[in-house]
């Protein structure tokens, strides 16, 4: 049995966008304010951000960071510890 591919409908748009707006909060007020993953207006360069800074305040017990996808597109990308060991500004 084969299902035809279809572009979504205006409607389908619209209720979309009517459920996203309802859900959306209320999943949000439950999530950590340390999580960065699929939140919106936050990126993985913030997260990593986030990390740089706490290592550099001498936090280095548990460092939870999911960044598998991140490099694939990056050309070239530091690593954290040596970023912070070699910036004057930690």
């Amino acid at each position: 049995m084969q299902f035809a591919l279809t572009v979504p409908t205006i409607r389908d748009r619209v209720v979309q966008t009517a459920a996203k707006l309802l859900l959306e909060p209320i999943f949000e007020a439950d999530f950590d304010p340390n999580a960065y993953g699929y939140r919106p207006k936050r990126s993985a360069q913030e997260a990593i951000q986030k990390v740089h800074k706490l290592l550099c305040e001498g936090y280095a017990d548990v460092v939870d960071a999911d960044l598998s996808k991140y490099l694939d597109t990056a050309s070239y990308c530091p690593l954290v510890h040596e970023s912070c060991s070699n910036s004057a500004g930690c």
